[in-house]
């Protein structure tokens, strides 16, 4: 197969970030999600530089569709496939946004009207879902974001080169990733793609992107894996000693109602909100993840273990946040991790 590759030297972004450089946590973590073939089919990357977001969605693309992965197994960077991922021009990344895959009656629309669309249509998911059920037996990978174009002479060079889906658009230029947001991807075109995040076709991985989770449609992030990306100046504080015990024993706790009197009381004598103490408990796995990566002690089996309570943990706390019963979805976590989930 042979692709197009456009000639935009101006707009040639610099080397991909390894995958296990792309952040202190979400790399690392990915990376291992890869290697215990626990990855999710459904992704939301959620930080406030949606250009990170937009580089790491790459290389995360570039190290699954890698044809010669290195020892450790990361991307090459020589390959083909790594230099089309790299120029933003692999045929299997798509990437869907509002100038994205439009068909010529809306094209010749917004040449008219000389202004961008402001959503991602339905029409743009339907077209995305037919070409999805096309079989493959390569992977594709899918980003959603929202964006904005500029002129290909505008002095200002972003580290983004275009898509190549946006190739068509009278806004054709340099191209910022942008999140998504509620008024991007709207309730129509969120339902539109619901079926398929729950039933997605072989061989696809989605990757949505936003600033907040908040800004997308609950049911499209309950069937994702949310992980979240810190900006490059945050600092982690050391989590609360009672968290780091708490993980150390965790495996021993098998009465859900022990293990949530235990958190509860501990809540009650700092003044603590529910929701404060799942940001701890979070924040201490992602302490004890890289701790355990660094000494090379994490292997596959407890990789895909703590990937699992990472996910109960985030989801309980967008529960909290979404105005759910915090005892009660403390307790529902508690009968989790001392049941599996069953």
């Amino acid at each position: 197969m042979s692709v197009k590759i456009h000639d935009s030297p101006t707009l040639t972004p610099p080397v991909l970030e390894k995958l296990s450089e792309v952040d202190a946590f979400a790399g690392p973590f990915l990376q291992k999600a890869i290697h215990a073939h626990c990855l999710s089919p459904a992704w939301v990357f959620a930080g406030p530089n949606a250009v990170d977001l937009y580089r790491a969605s790459l290389s995360l693309a570039q190290t699954l569709l890698c044809t010669q992965r290195t020892s450790d197994g990361l991307a090459c960077g020589m390959c083909k496939d790594c230099r089309w991922t790299e120029a933003n021009q692999h045929p299997n990344v798509i990437t869907v946004s509002r100038h994205s895959g439009l068909d010529d009656e809306t094209l010749d629309k917004i040449k008219k009207s000389k202004k961008a669309a402001t959503t991602i249509a339905v029409s743009q998911i339907q077209g995305l879902i037919q070409h999805l059920g096309l079989s493959s037996d390569t992977l594709r990978v899918v980003i959603f974001a929202d964006g904005e174009c500029f002129p290909a002479t505008d002095k200002t060079v972003h580290r983004i080169a275009p898509p190549m889906e946006t190739q068509e658009s009278p806004f054709k230029g340099q191209w910022l990733p942008q999140g998504l947001s509620h008024k991007v991807l709207s309730d129509s075109s969120s339902n539109k793609l619901l079926k398929t995040l729950e039933e997605p076709p072989d061989n696809v991985l989605f990757i949505l992107l936003t600033h907040q989770v908040g800004q997308l449609m609950e049911t499209i992030v309950s069937r994702c894996q949310v992980l979240p990306f810190l900006p490059s100046d945050h600092v982690i504080e050391p989590p609360h000693p009672f968290f780091e015990s708490l993980w150390a024993n965790l495996i021993g706790y098998t009465n859900a109602d022990d293990l949530h009197q235990n958190i509860s009381a501990f809540a009650k004598e700092h003044d603590w909100p529910v929701e404060r103490v799942l940001e701890q408990w979070i924040e201490s796995a992602q302490a004890q993840w890289k701790r355990s990566g660094q000494l090379g002690l994490l292997e596959a089996k407890a990789f895909g273990w703590l990937h699992t309570r990472l996910y109960w943990l985030e989801a309980a706390r967008q529960q909290v946040r979404d105005k759910v019963n915090p005892e009660l979805v403390l307790a529902q976590l508690c009968f989790q991790l001392c049941h599996g989930g069953k």
